[in-house]
């Protein structure tokens, strides 16, 4: 078995939501903050001992496109998803007391889910979508009249006082990360694991019914299908992978069955991580 990852990256700067479930997971250390999800994948596939959170999906933002870009890359495919870990998310309005609002910094599913809060709140406010929770609350600290949507702790990051706490707390808010790595790394959630998921990415020829096909086999084998998205292929116009996650680990049975089932009606077929998803912390 590979020695345990001793190096671990997560996405967006520090007070962010991946640096929080970072913290939760593996407890108080240095941690590499990187800008990008591409970035995370790029410093996980340098050293075998890497590892790194991404998230996948938020409830009302959606999937993370980028994470499933880099995903289904063929030069990810040494890159593998070791764990699901699920965030309860709760949102702070960071600003200056006293300001009038007239910008307000989110990423963007945070600006999707307090949307309508916003408009009851500050309906004059501009609604300015950037590349995290973090650089919102940095530039919301570099701005009049500017407030941000994050953390807690970016308040205290950045200098910026907790205007509201939570908000839109009336509608649940989860974000799903993966942990990424190599296969053998050992890993906290793996202790708790009950139930597990298993991620696919696929490659089908471009023909009528070739997709009703693949998803009949898991139908047929009594699989649960719980995420599919289609990803273009470079240079291959109107040619796609499909990332697929269902319910189970692929040694059980029926799992087994419908992956070889599946092999005979796709150009490709990949496994990129049968994982425990089970750990769901608080913010």
């Amino acid at each position: 078995m590979k020695t345990p990852a001793t190096s671990i990256a997560h996405f967006g700067p520090e007070g962010s939501f991946a640096n929080m479930v970072a913290q939760l997971h593996f407890g108080e250390q240095d941690f590499a903050a990187c800008r990008t999800v591409g970035e995370v994948f790029d410093f996980v596939a340098s050293s075998e001992n890497h590892c790194g959170i991404v998230p996948v999906e938020n409830s009302t933002g959606g999937i993370i496109q980028e994470t499933i870009r880099e995903i289904a890359k063929d030069d990810s495919a040494n890159v593998s998803i070791l764990e699901e870990i699920t965030l309860d998310v709760k949102l702070a309005l960071l600003g200056r007391q006293g300001n009038e609002i007239s910008k307000v910094y989110s990423y963007f599913a945070p600006l999707d889910h307090c949307r309508s809060w916003l408009k009851q709140h500050y309906a004059q406010a501009q609604l300015i979508s950037v590349g995290s929770t973090s650089q919102a609350a940095a530039q919301a600290a570099d701005e009049d009249g500017a407030a941000a949507i994050g953390t807690k702790k970016s308040a205290d990051l950045h200098g910026l006082q907790i205007l509201q706490f939570p908000i839109a707390d009336e509608m649940p808010n989860v974000t799903q990360f993966f942990l990424i790595g190599h296969p053998g790394q050992s890993f906290p959630g793996e202790k708790l694991a009950e139930g597990f998921k298993t991620s696919l990415v696929v490659k089908l020829a471009n023909q009528a019914g070739t997709l009703c096909q693949l998803l009949s086999v898991f139908g047929e084998q009594g699989v649960n299908l719980t995420r599919i998205e289609s990803n273009p292929v470079a240079g291959e116009p109107n040619t796609y992978r499909f990332f697929i996650e269902i319910d189970g680990d692929e040694k059980d049975p029926a799992v087994m069955a419908a992956l070889q089932a599946a092999q005979a009606c796709s150009i490709s077929i990949r496994s990129v991580g049968s994982y425990p998803a089970v750990c769901r912390y608080q913010s």
